[in-house]
């Protein structure tokens, strides 16, 4: 397995791993998502997500398909005087394609 940082051209993958995610929120979390048929997610949205500095979108390649994805940001806390600020990093989301959600793929990971 390698993984390695999302690129435009990984769109059409990501956008099948969202929809999946999509529809899992949606089944076990129905009173804060709503079922959606289509993709509203566009090219230039996450395209502003890979190239934000803030961010970190890597996927998880698998004999050269894409498997899952891993999306988080950069977070700040403590805008009150009493609070020390600090930074923390997000997780927002992670996916792995149903059909490969097994233990034996977590080995042999390598880090592009």
């Amino acid at each position: 397995m390698n993984i390695r940082k999302a690129v435009i051209d990984d769109y059409n993958d990501i956008i099948s791993l969202y929809m999946q995610s999509d529809f899992y929120h949606y089944i076990n979390e129905p009173y804060i998502y709503l079922q959606v048929e289509t993709n509203f997610r566009s090219k230039e949205y996450i395209q502003q997500i890979i190239d934000n500095n803030d961010s970190l979108f890597l996927v998880a390649e698998l004999e050269d398909k894409i498997i899952g994805f891993i999306y988080a940001y950069r977070e700040t806390k403590g805008s009150l005087p009493i609070h020390v600020r600090r930074t923390y990093l997000y997780i927002d989301n992670i996916v792995v394609k149903n059909n490969e959600q097994r233990l034996s793929n977590l080995f042999s990971v390598n880090f592009i």
